[in-house]
């Protein structure tokens, strides 16, 4: 249980969204954790039972892992969740326990213990596939209750002491709580402020700009009363946790204040304009762009303001008026120093405001989050990140499915890879036709998988033997498959294209991908082409493995040359030149696609 209101309003919300998909009874300490990731992790988007079912571990056996999440919010890192709701504040000692539990029961996932159950096996074995085979591990508990930073600071020397190379945080009610309120947040801008600097020690003040020293208890107070209403909306990210860098800006705050202003590099804030007054610094449509993390620290700074002992922060304002471009090029230098994800610095590019802009136009609108920390437009019912977009333009239009799935950061980290993406030619409802095929493929493996790929749907004849590569390949080779599928509808549309003869360029498929007219039981029909692919996928593994050429479906799965030269003849010879399959190709082909 949780003393925290907005907590506890915000597992009822978690409540009703995943009822919506399932008839289960949800206990509020699993509605807790989830509350956590959805927050955390996910930026506070609707979650489903699918996504749900996607992420939780929790049962008997489950090692002490309640959740593993690959999440859109860090690039390459696995995290391994594990939630405690409870109201009462656990030891330092409880902690290092709950914390031991957790990476020992990583370290077993990882070693293939028996002893773990299937689902938390399973989950692990899916999130994997979502990220690079040198991934990141991070550990993360959640406490539903209030923790005092003494104890926190003791709980953390005794994990040094055990598990100094991995990488832990603890997140309290406190923290939980700052998440859900920034999530909440859609205010482009704070509209208009104050804050006080100190007078004393003069400024700096030129056509640029100003910089001067502010009074950390003021932006204490400015932190409260904003933190959820634009004073973060121009960061290229909003404030994710980060343990080293918390810890090391607490430290100071905690035993040393008066060397807080040379230690710390300040905070950077763009507005339309400012003035000053007094010892006053009006401020006027006005964003942190760089500091996120320092002002989140001193605004959890306790004590009232008689009793706080104020200290300088450096401070650089500038006045960029109206125009946004030079708002978003700010942020992006100035974020260039810390340890940022490349697509964090893509986030204010145009071609990515374009994509967002673009594809919420459509009716229904179609939500692409080019943020971390932003929320989806509510009204829509398809909902993705630019990185996930990126993955499917990737596969199936560049024909890299390889890349899509095992060198992602190359989306956003390889500047020719990112401008083939992102700054192609391109309609709406293309994309959005896109992201429902990859939709509808994601209902085709959780059917199949609940079935063991048995049903009459899939594969109810094979032998147990045949079957067993199915479970891998539908989720390792799922780049494939839809790169695959696109090929056939460009075919469709030109008959004297081939892939083969120029594997480099862009296939430039454009327009609707579905039919208006389609039947009812397209799915259906969607579902017997990729059972027909990956069937012949599964041949050509099988082979392979046999062989010693592959050792399982992922590393199969990995290469863009795999794809062209080993299963992308195969599976062309079993559906388009096959004379048994052929009938069934076309009519799937004319009744699904234009």
């Amino acid at each position: 249980m949780t003393n925290s209101e907005l907590i506890n309003n915000h597992i009822e919300k978690l409540r009703r969204e995943i009822t919506t998909s399932s008839n289960q009874n949800f206990r509020a300490e699993h509605l807790f954790g989830g509350v956590c990731l959805k927050n955390e992790f996910y930026d506070g988007k609707s979650w489903s039972y699918d996504d749900w079912s996607d992420t939780f571990t929790d049962a008997g056996n489950d090692g002490g892992i309640d959740w593993i999440t690959a999440s859109p919010s860090d690039d390459n890192v696995i995290k391994l969740v594990q939630c405690k709701f409870i109201s009462s504040s656990p030891s330092s000692t409880d902690i290092k326990s709950d914390v031991s539990k957790l990476i020992d029961g990583y370290n077993r996932l990882k070693n293939n213990d028996n002893t773990l159950n299937q689902k938390v096996k399973e989950v692990f074995d899916n999130q994997i596939n979502l990220v690079d085979e040198n991934y990141d591990t991070e550990f993360h508990l959640f406490y539903s209750c209030q923790i005092s930073e003494t104890i926190i600071s003791q709980a953390e020397n005794l994990i040094n002491e055990l598990h100094s190379s991995n990488k832990v945080i603890v997140h309290t009610s406190n923290d939980i709580e700052n998440k859900i309120l920034m999530n909440l947040d859609e205010s482009p801008y704070v509209e208009e402020d104050k804050i006080t600097f100190f007078k004393e020690h003069g400024f700096v003040k030129n056509n640029k700009g100003i910089v001067l020293n502010i009074s950390a208890k003021s932006l204490r107070n400015l932190f409260k009363r904003k933190k959820s209403k634009g004073l973060f909306a121009q960061n290229l990210r909003k404030f994710i946790k980060k343990q080293s860098v918390d810890n090391s800006i607490d430290h100071t705050l905690t035993h040393d204040r008066k060397s807080f202003w040379e230690k710390n590099n300040g905070i950077i804030i763009t507005c339309s304009d400012f003035a000053i007054d007094g010892d006053k610094l009006r401020l006027y449509k006005f964003s942190i762009v760089n500091g996120c993390q320092t002002t989140n620290r001193i605004g959890r700074l306790t004590g009232t303001n008689e009793e706080f002992e104020d200290f300088a922060i450096v401070c650089k304002v500038i006045p960029c008026g109206e125009d946004e471009e030079r708002v978003d090029n700010i942020a992006e230098a100035s974020n260039k120093q810390k340890a940022i994800n490349p697509e964090d610095l893509k986030s204010n590019s145009a071609e990515q405001k374009k994509l967002k802009n673009t594809l919420g136009s459509l009716h229904p609108p179609v939500s692409v989050q080019i943020k971390k920390g932003e929320p989806h437009q509510r009204s829509a019912e398809i909902k993705i990140t630019n990185k996930d977009l990126g993955k499917l333009i990737l596969s199936c239009y560049l024909q890299k499915p390889g890349t899509a799935r095992s060198a992602t950061s190359k989306i956003f980290g390889d500047e020719s890879t990112y401008i083939s993406i992102f700054k192609r030619e391109y309609n709406a409802i293309n994309y959005s036709d896109l992201i429902k095929l990859d939709k509808i493929y994601k209902e085709y493996c959780k059917k199949g998988k609940a079935q063991e790929w048995k049903g009459q749907s899939f594969f109810p004849m094979l032998s147990d033997d045949r079957r067993l590569p199915i479970q891998g390949l539908s989720t390792h080779a799922k780049y494939m498959i839809l790169a695959f599928s696109i090929l056939l509808i460009k075919i469709k549309r030109d008959n004297s294209f081939n892939p083969s003869n120029d594997w480099d360029n862009d296939i430039n498929l454009q327009g609707p991908i579905f039919k208006n007219t389609r039947s009812d039981n397209y799915e259906l029909k969607l579902y017997k082409l990729w059972n027909k692919i990956l069937l012949s996928i599964s041949e050509i593994y099988s082979q392979k493995y046999n062989s010693g050429e592959t050792t399982g479906t992922s590393n199969f799965c990995k290469s863009d040359i795999t794809y062209r030269e080993v299963i992308f003849p195969k599976v062309y010879e079993d559906t388009y030149n096959s004379m048994t399959f052929k009938d069934d190709l076309d009519m799937i082909m004319d009744d699904v696609f234009l």
